[in-house]
């Protein structure tokens, strides 16, 4: 493992709010192979703002206990972030599960059993790839 900023890796749940925050996590993503789940709402739309707390209770059960885990971060639409996003407001919220630029899923909607099954299935190819994640 290199000291080029996988070592200083910040896993929180991480906020994205800018062109930058989102760089470093897609950077991270993949430069160094780590399992992500970015999800993308709108905090003006209810349906979105209420199944936030829906995502953060699936990430807090998924929490990442080391540095080879899943980071998780979460991004509001709004005018500084929308041009990073290809959907619009009306469709969100959008989850994507992705890892080291080979692999990503998508689902649309608040539908936290299929987000459930879009990160399982992300663990099994990370694994079937070569990559280690804890057990838990």
């Amino acid at each position: 493992m290199s000291d080029d900023g996988y070592r200083n890796h910040d896993w929180s749940f991480r906020t994205i709010t800018n062109r930058n925050s989102h760089d470093i996590l897609v950077g991270q993503c993949n430069r160094y192979n780590i399992p992500t789940v970015l999800h993308v709402y709108n905090s003006s739309v209810p349906r979105c703002q209420s199944f936030l707390t829906v995502f953060e209770e699936f990430a807090k059960r998924h929490d990442p206990v080391d540095e080879t885990s899943i980071q998780y971060a979460k991004m509001d639409y709004t005018p500084e972030t929308s041009f990073m996003f290809k959907f619009a407001p009306n469709q969100l919220p959008i989850t994507v599960a992705m890892f080291g630029g080979k692999w990503a899923r998508t689902v649309t909607g608040p539908e936290i059993g299929e987000i459930e099954s879009m990160v399982t299935e992300m663990v099994k190819e990370y694994q079937a790839a070569g990559g280690v994640l804890p057990d838990g």
